[in-house]
């Protein structure tokens, strides 16, 4: 649980320093460019949570990597009989 905070207060520690130094100081405000890079951290640190839960997730993991290993078993063999048909 404390790498999932971690992750996501990465993500939102731009914003929380914008909103500080506009409460702060009203003159000059903070660039909106700040604000979009703030946006697009929270969005990059979300994605990457999402990742972390997933590779903690070991159950999820092996169901997954399961079924992507049987899919590429698939695909050869059926690349295989291709070859051995042509």
């Amino acid at each position: 649980m404390s790498a999932q905070s971690t992750i996501i207060s990465c993500g939102g520690i731009l914003y929380l320093i914008l909103v500080i130094w506009l409460a702060t100081q009203q003159h000059p405000p903070p660039p909106e460019s700040f604000y979009l890079l703030a946006l697009n951290l929270i969005s990059i640190f979300t994605a990457i949570m999402m990742i972390a839960l997933f590779l903690m997730n070991k159950p999820v993991k092996k169901i997954v990597s399961d079924y992507i290993f049987q899919l590429c078993k698939v695909k050869i063999e059926t690349a295989t009989n291709r070859t051995q048909t042509a």
